[in-house]
């Protein structure tokens, strides 16, 4: 079974807690756990999660740059991707990578 899903409105506020770890310096408009960043990236189908029963262990956002963004050519590439300090070194993240790489591959063909 596939452990990762596509986010849904109601995963945002795990998904902003998440992306807090991201945080490495003390900025107050970090765009990536604010509301319409991860709101947009969720009904774009662009947000993943991987949860059990209570919570959002690894989450990971994809961005799709192309022409119009300023991007030499049309690509999809990993905005974010972080697991909860207490589940990493347990492979949610390289499993969040591969599925970034199999969506790649999927938008190539």
């Amino acid at each position: 079974m596939d452990r990762i899903q596509t986010a849904r409105l109601n995963d945002l506020n795990g998904i902003r807690k998440l992306n807090t770890l991201l945080k490495i310096v003390d900025i107050s408009d970090f765009y990536w756990n604010t509301d319409p960043y991860i709101k947009a990236a969720i009904t774009e189908n662009r947000c993943f999660i991987i949860k059990d029963d209570s919570m959002i262990m690894g989450t990971m956002i994809m961005e799709c740059r192309n022409p119009e963004k300023r991007y030499p050519r049309k690509s999809l590439a990993i905005g974010t991707l972080s697991v909860r300090p207490e589940f990493r070194r347990n492979g949610l993240g390289l499993l969040l990578v591969s599925h970034a790489r199999a969506m790649a591959r999927q938008e190539k063909k």
